[in-house]
C-alpha cells in the first residue's frame, strides 16, 4: 500500500505537514471544505498550495528568496502530493492503492502543476495582489 511506502518521515512526511499546515489556515480553507464533506482535493486546491508555497517561504533565505524554489515547486508538489500525501491522509479515492496506481491516477494532476509552475516563474514580480499570483501576459508589439 501507498501509505507504508511514503510512511510520515524524510520528504513525503514534510510535503504532508505543509500540506496539513496550509489547509487549516484561512488560505485553504476551499479545500478543506472539499475534504470536510468527503471529497478529495481538486488541481485547483493544489494549484492554490503550490502558488502559497511560491510566494512565501517560512525558513529565512540568506539571499532574500521569497518562496520555495523548484525543488519544492516544480518537483515535490507535483510528485508527492496526489502520491503520497492523500493516500497518508485518507482522501476519497486515494486510499488503498499500490504505488504504480497512485503514481498512474497522480500523473495527470502533477501535469497541471508542472504547468502551473511553470506559469508562476514568469509572473509579474509586484502582481500578488489579493495574495495570488498573476501568470505574465505577452505583450503585443504591433
Amino acid at each position: 500500500m501507498v501509505e507504508k511506502t511514503a510512511g510520515k518521515s524524510g520528504v513525503a512526511g514534510t510535503m504532508q505537514r505543509a500540506w496539513k499546515k496550509w489547509i487549516t489556515s484561512p488560505l485553504g480553507a476551499q479545500a478543506a471544505a472539499r475534504v470536510e464533506a468527503g471529497e478529495a482535493p481538486t488541481l485547483a486546491g493544489m494549484k492554490a498550495f503550490q502558488t502559497h508555497k511560491c510566494l512565501h517561504r517560512e525558513m529565512h533565505s540568506s539571499v532574500g528568496r521569497q518562496g520555495c524554489g523548484d525543488s519544492v515547486g516544480l518537483l515535490q508538489i507535483p510528485y508527492m502530493l496526489g502520491k503520497f500525501v492523500f493516500p497518508l491522509m485518507g482522501y476519497k479515492g486515494w486510499t488503498g492503492l499500490s504505488p504504480a496506481e497512485a503514481k498512474s491516477k497522480s500523473q495527470p494532476l502533477a501535469a497541471g502543476l508542472r504547468d502551473h509552475w511553470k506559469a508562476l516563474k514568469v509572473q509579474q514580480p509586484d502582481a500578488t495582489l489579493e495574495g495570488r499570483a498573476q501568470p505574465k501576459k505577452s505583450c503585443d508589439h504591433n
